[in-house]
């Protein structure tokens, strides 16, 4: 397509928050591309000590998340620690889960970072850092302190390894999210026309980024529906607790602006749970949307006489974590089935 490329003058973008991680060779390999050749070519697999990485509904790491969350004393003390509770695609796990599962790949590690942040590193072809508001999010990072958790990685490191070594895998935060990282490399203007001063802006997590695309005010609240469903408000003050997070805005200028925050509550059940219901029932969600508006919603304020669904069908954190199956609410008493069978979907 005939894009103008010539005028973009800058990058940003966002990314799952899955872990990459990286050999020694990355910061070599990241300078020397060459547009002569495919970044997979000249990247794949050097500078990747695991070739395949989790997504967020992968469960491997959930034993790894719970005995971490034992070891910093449950849930709460743990929210009150590092602002998170366990699960298992929090970064925390996955790196407890490498060390312990994967010794040599463990062993080939130098740095790890996010998808995110890995983007940011190849279009500039340098080593981005954590910013806060995704540092925030590892399990890792004590926001009260503005530093990665000595106890934390500790745990992570156990006898075999030392918390020099994982900061240094981590590497610094950068609180201010506001300032460029840098520019593009020579190879994206060589190879596709971009200018040498596009500056390239930190990528953040896909949550976030839909959330800053919609520019909420600070009564607005925003709920998003994908891998995993969030509802993203505005927060003036971090309020640890066990039942949300909150991390730093990952657009905020702390050295211009008062510090500003973004509290969400998040759960795992979302599309995959959502495509079992209407797998249950049918093949289509045109067909799916017949089938619940044969039911027309009702219920009155104020008093108990509404129908509820949950269908808890993946490894969720706390609070849920020990709950799974399908659970159905008819005025208030769980039921097997509705009595009007037309309303189970």
């Amino acid at each position: 397509r005939n894009y103008e490329l010539s005028k973009i003058k800058a990058i940003s973008g966002a990314a799952q928050l899955c872990p990459v991680w990286l050999t020694p060779d990355v910061v070599s390999a990241l300078q020397s591309v060459s547009p002569h050749a495919s970044l997979r070519e000249q990247l794949m697999p050097r500078i990747f000590s695991v070739s395949q990485v989790p997504v967020v509904h992968d469960n491997s790491a959930a034993q790894f998340a719970s005995s971490l969350e034992t070891a910093l004393g449950g849930p709460e003390a743990m929210a009150n620690q590092v602002g998170v509770t366990a699960h298992a695609s929090l970064l925390a796990a996955q790196m407890l889960h490498l060390r312990t599962a994967n010794p040599d790949a463990w062993n080939k590690t130098s740095h790890v970072m996010l998808a995110s942040g890995f983007l940011c590193s190849v279009l500039t072809g340098k080593l981005a850092r954590f910013r806060e508001s995704e540092a925030s999010a590892t399990g890792l990072y004590a926001l009260s302190k503005e530093q990665w958790d000595d106890s934390v990685l500790q745990a992570v490191a156990g006898p075999t390894d030392t918390i020099a070594r994982l900061k240094s895998m981590l590497g610094n935060v950068e609180r201010n999210a506001a300032t460029a990282i840098g520019t593009v490399h020579s190879y994206f203007t060589s190879k596709y026309g971009l200018e040498s001063d596009v500056a390239v802006y930190p990528f953040t997590s896909e949550h976030l980024a839909s959330y800053l695309s919609l520019a909420p005010s600070s009564a607005d609240c925003v709920v998003e529906f994908g891998t995993t469903d969030i509802l993203l408000t505005p927060a003036a003050k971090v309020v640890p607790s066990p039942y949300f997070i909150t991390v730093p805005h990952p657009a905020q200028d702390t050295v211009a602006e008062k510090r500003k925050y973004i509290s969400m509550i998040m759960t795992r059940n979302a599309d995959v749970p959502r495509a079992l219901v209407r797998d249950a029932y049918t093949k289509s969600w045109s067909a799916f949307d017949r089938l619940v508006a044969v039911v027309p919603p009702g219920g009155s304020i104020g008093l108990d006489d509404k129908l509820f669904s949950f269908w808890l069908l993946q490894e969720e954190q706390y609070p849920f974590a020990h709950i799974k199956g399908v659970y159905r609410f008819e005025t208030g008493v769980k039921v097997a089935e509705f009595r009007d069978l037309r309303a189970n979907p």
